[in-house]
């Protein structure tokens, strides 16, 4: 076996210098790609680096043994065989020892690089950058690392801490400087603990209590990452994305995985993380084959998108999932396609063991024991009794096991005695094994800290650490059920917090549950659930049927989002904080307020932001998915109705596309109270249809041939073939203020004249000058159309790979508006026939219509393939026809509604249709020219020229 951590990634680097080692993502546009020589490079200049230090400073280094003794015999509970470890750990001397250096930078190839530098000599301790001076200054005191490389504009927040600096260097053109924490201030680090071979030191998560600080040497990590490579098929042509931070320790197993494989590996910044509609497009451009995630995490993307990471044109072969109970196999099924060739593993462990104890590769199995249902007020749910509910049958049907013992460790659930429990009884799980040992905290392998006079106990946990979960053995595998300590007695009966999880999420309309106890030490049930009609009221009664009264929460609420901290874990804080007050805001409270400025002051008070930009995003600007449900729900409450597609738009999108979508709500429900008296019956219609609207998933609710409405009840995907639509107005609202009596349109096409004043031509000079440019971030594909409205205003729309959608000023370069739509665009951009709006393929496989005056998307239809053809609109109806790589060419209306659609032939459609009379012209990359009927979407005749055809046909005439 490789002698530490740093061989693995050399011994690769020396097989593929330059093969791809890491991919960094900052943003969703740019990428940061590092060969594993470049990478190597770097680290060199690391560890040489910290060797010029060791030799300037030898002598300031000396350890205290006499501290390292006292503090090791601070325990009271010894045993032989722990006596000779510390023993050994003091008689070895400074000479044979590790030293903990320190890392305080953001995450990135420049992190890496300092890792794999340290690995040379040393142990290494990631300091997240976000930390306090408080923070920073107590881990100081329990870590005590000897150096700390950091990145220079971090400086400034610890300078009181970091004022010993010793030297400067760049990692890939980043300044760093090293610091170092002796001479004066050594006095304040007394009791400097290090440890033979040591790897590197981690905090626990804090999930189970207060952090502690796990030292962990390579023998105890290596094998982890062996095992996995091996488990999961690790090879060069991989990409593993690594989902954790560099402060939990999964994230040493995703670095070392891709290292020892020769794989790549795929970085994102942490507010990349936070925002599933940007994380996804990544992680399927780099083709993402492994990922190692928090079930909490994986439930953050949506069902929606959960379906796309699993789709069968997916690159990812494995998904490892860990650090909380694994989910349910039945809501795992609802991500599946039968045709799914995903591994799916449940990952079992504890920091305290070097992460991962065991494995246990998961098959969903087709019918679920539990699975036979009854409907009730519209809603599936199991029909069990109570006493089914209870049984270990039941409670082990819908759980997964922990799994087989990875190498070098040993897993048991053990009774209060340290005696092995039988089948069908509980107890809590233990873990580790001789190979497994891991210094906690103050240096001592002693983890339990009450004495106990039972030497068979004492000598079992000589080499198991108690994990504190609570355990059940049936049919020989071991099932996690949950904390032992998440018990609370009421009335003088015990209540089990997690007996209520696990009924909870043995719903079938339940995808999560978190009970917690709050500061009044009531028992709260969050509940989160896919289906948007679920309500408190239904599951208070599925809870009242199988619960006894004095084990019923004091609260349930349903939660659109499940809020998970740095780590990926659920944030309990988070859950608490974001809680429904007594106070609740009045919308009668507000009316003296105008719009603008309330959205302005929630924006500011719910995402703490002092300054506001257009383009700020919520989450990049300090906030989460709780402070969002909260924004949401005051806002709901302001405007006196549900915003549907709130959430979404303001996770994803920004501070004016957010607000330009609750004015148009605003101004809709303006327009329904302001409707004459005369027509109440009216109006009382209008606001029924409008109330339904909210709880149904209705796209569209048609008044009478005249006048319709558009509700915003949008998910983030759908079926291939269905318009979404994005806001609602009347017919008459509907008209853009750019639908001008004269509008000149200069595409790929030529210059087309559309109204009654005719266009002003000028001779075009002979010299061109460099008035303004306009960075849309990567390469622009496609063509521009440019449009004049009454000879006076003019814009150039336009769009790019960077998935941005921009529309300019003409004549000052100025940016109108810019979207980020589902992907590349290379499509291009046509007017509709009223000026108002413009039409646009996009790589996601939509087309999108959107409103000129300010960039709202008015609606996107979906196909089934990238639309890489450039729409035309027929002017004399006004519907737009485009083709796609599904094969088939379609015909839009103005409202979106789709026409007709007709399969063209074998291939794909990358040219722009041609419209002449009462035919379109299209033609397609297997060859084929063909000639549709344009009010039927007939095809009247085809003809073949063997070769793909890529252009756009166009109309000649003598």
């Amino acid at each position: 076996m490789a002698r530490n951590l740093a061989t693995f990634f050399h011994v690769e680097a020396t097989k593929h210098p330059q093969s791809l080692a890491l991919t960094y993502c900052q943003d969703e546009v740019s990428e940061r790609r590092i060969t594993y020589r470049e990478l190597e490079g770097e680290a060199s200049e690391v560890a040489r680096i910290l060797c010029e230090g060791d030799t300037q400073g030898k002598q300031t280094e000396m350890l205290s043994l006499t501290s390292l003794k006292q503090r090791t015999q601070s325990k009271e509970v010894f045993n032989g065989k722990q006596s000779v470890v510390c023993e050994g750990l003091v008689s070895q001397g400074v000479e044979d020892q590790t030293t903990v250096i320190g890392i305080l930078c953001s995450s990135g190839p420049e992190a890496v690089a300092c890792i794999l530098g340290i690995l040379e000599k040393n142990a290494y301790l990631y300091i997240a950058p976000e930390c306090t001076k408080r923070e920073l200054t107590s881990l100081l005191l329990r870590v005590c690392p000897r150096k700390i490389l950091v990145e220079e504009k971090y400086m400034k927040y610890f300078n009181e801490i970091f004022s010993d600096v010793v030297g400067s260097f760049d990692i890939f053109e980043t300044h760093f400087k090293l610091v170092s924490l002796n001479s004066e201030k050594e006095s304040a680090f007394k009791g400097m603990q290090v440890m033979k071979e040591l790897a590197y030191v981690i905090p626990t998560s804090g999930s189970t209590g207060v952090p502690k600080y796990v030292y962990v040497p390579h023998r105890c990590i290596m094998p982890n990452v062996v095992d996995l490579v091996a488990m999961f098929g690790v090879g060069p042509e991989d990409c593993i994305f690594c989902a954790a931070p560099l402060t939990f320790d999964p994230s040493v197993v995703d670095l070392f995985m891709a290292f020892k494989a020769g794989a790549k590996l795929l970085m994102v910044s942490p507010q990349l993380l936070k925002i599933p509609s940007l994380l996804l497009p990544i992680m399927v451009r780099n083709k993402m084959t492994i990922l190692q995630a928090t079930p909490t995490l994986m439930l953050s993307f949506g069902r929606e998108r959960l379906q796309k990471i699993f789709a069968d044109n997916s690159h990812l072969k494995v998904l490892a999932l860990g650090g909380e109970i694994f989910p349910k196999l039945s809501l795992i099924k609802q991500w599946l396609k039968k045709t799914c060739k995903v591994r799916i593993f449940n990952l079992y462990g504890i920091t305290e063991v070097s992460c991962w104890a065991s494995a246990a590769e998961v098959t969903v199995e087709e019918p679920l024991a539990s699975s036979k249902q009854i409907t009730t007020d519209n809603v599936k749910i199991p029909s069990s009794s109570d006493e089914q509910l209870n049984t270990l049958e039941c409670m082990c049907t819908d759980m997964t096991p922990v799994g087989k013992a990875l190498s070098s460790t040993i897993i048991k659930v053990l009774s209060e005695k340290g005696e092995e429990v039988g089948e069908g009884r509980e107890g809590e799980i233990y873990i580790g094994g001789s190979e497994r040992i891991c210094w906690v905290d103050d240096g001592s392998v002693v983890f339990n800290d009450k004495e106990d006079s039972d030497v068979k106990t004492r000598q079992i946990q000589s080499i198991l650490r108690p994990t504190g979960d609570r355990g059940i053995l049936k049919n020989g595998k071991i099932y996690c059920l949950g904390r032992l300590d998440r018990q609370v007695k009421r009335s003088g009966q015990k209540v089990s917090l997690a007996e209520i999880e696990r009924l909870c999420k043995s719903y079938t309309y339940v995808d999560a549950c978190h009970v917690v106890l709050d500061n009044k030490d009531k028992i709260i049930a969050f509940v989160f659930s896919h289906l948007q009609e679920i309500s408190e009221e239904v599951v208070w009664k599925d809870l009242k049927r199988n619960l006894s009264e004095w084990k019923l929460p004091d609260n349930v609420i349903v939660v659109k989002e499940v809020p998970f901290n740095k780590h990926g874990k659920v944030d309990i804080d988070q859950l608490l904080s974001t809680r429904p007050q007594s106070s609740t805001v009045n919308y009668n409270n507000f009316n003296h307020q105008s719009l603008e400025i309330f959205y302005k002051d929630l924006w500011k008070r719910i995402g703490k932001s002092k300054n506001i930009n257009p383009r700020d995003n919520f989450i990049k600007c300090g906030g989460n998915s709780l402070n969002a449900v909260q924004f949401t729900e005051e806002l709901g409450i302001f405007l006196g109705c549900e915003i549907p597609n709130l959430l979404d738009v303001l996770l994803n999108g920004t501070f004016l596309e957010t607000y330009q979508l609750v004015r148009k709500y605003h101004h809709s429900r303006k327009s329904i109270d302001n409707i004459d008296n005369s027509h109440s019956e009216t109006r009382k219609k209008i606001k029924s249809e409008y109330s339904d609207s909210q709880s149904s998933q209705d796209i569209r609710v048609k008044d009478d041939k005249e006048s319709y409405r558009l509700y915003n009840d949008i998910p983030t995907s759908h079926s291939q073939g269905i318009t979404q639509k994005y806001y609602s107005l009347d017919k008459e609202d509907r008209v853009p203020r750019y639908n001008s009596t004269s509008l000149t349109v200069v595409s790929r096409r030529g210059v087309n004249n559309r109204g009654t004043s005719p266009p002003k031509y000028t001779t075009v000079p002979y010299s061109v000058n460099l008035e303004w440019k306009y960075n849309l971030g990567k390469c622009i594909d496609s063509t521009p159309v440019v449009v004049e409205y009454n000879s006076a205003e003019a814009f150039v729309c336009v769009g790019s790979h960077s998935h941005k959608f921009a529309c300019i000023d003409v004549i000052t370069g100025t940016e109108r508006w810019c979207v980020v739509l589902g992907g590349r665009i290379e499509s291009s951009p046509s007017i509709s026939r009223d000026g108002g709006y413009v039409y646009v393929g996009c790589y996601d496989g939509c087309l999108y219509c959107t409103c000129v005056e300010d960039g709202c998307i008015a609606w996107k239809f979906e196909t089934g393939g990238e639309v890489k053809s450039s729409p035309v609109v027929d002017e004399e109806t006004g519907c737009v026809i485009f083709g796609s790589h599904d094969k088939r060419l379609y015909c839009l209306t103005a409202d979106g509604e789709l026409e007709w659609s007709v399969k063209v032939s074998d291939g794909s459609i990358f040219s722009s249709p041609c419209i002449s009379g009462d035919s379109v012209y299209v033609a397609t990359l297997d060859g084929i020219i063909s000639g549709v009927n344009k009010t039927t979407g007939s095809i009247n005749w085809r003809l073949s020229v063997n070769k793909p055809v890529f252009s756009s046909l166009a109309l000649y005439s003598k």
